[in-house]
């Protein structure tokens, strides 16, 4: 990867683990997530990583809905729908 790609993934994967880091996962938890955006999808691959149950991601756009699936989501919520 060239440097200005990688540079990208010193904010939003920090940012993501943090967000995770937030809800002090110790393995069983049901956590949201509000938004898939990068950000989101990083948290939700962290909380996976983390031990968490059940990744409850908040999302309206289909295309990052499909990605949070992808990336470890349980379950979606579509508050444009629900």
């Amino acid at each position: 990867m060239d440097d200005e790609s990688v540079l990208f993934l010193t904010d939003i994967l920090p940012t993501g683990w943090q967000g995770a880091e937030h809800c002090e996962i110790k393995g069983g938890e049901i956590i949201a997530v509000w938004g898939a955006g990068p950000v989101g999808l990083f948290a939700i691959q962290s909380a996976k990583i983390m031990g968490a149950e059940r990744i409850i991601a908040i999302e309206t756009v289909p295309e990052r809905i499909a990605l949070a699936w992808k990336y470890g989501a349980t379950d979606v919520i579509d508050f444009m729908k629900e």
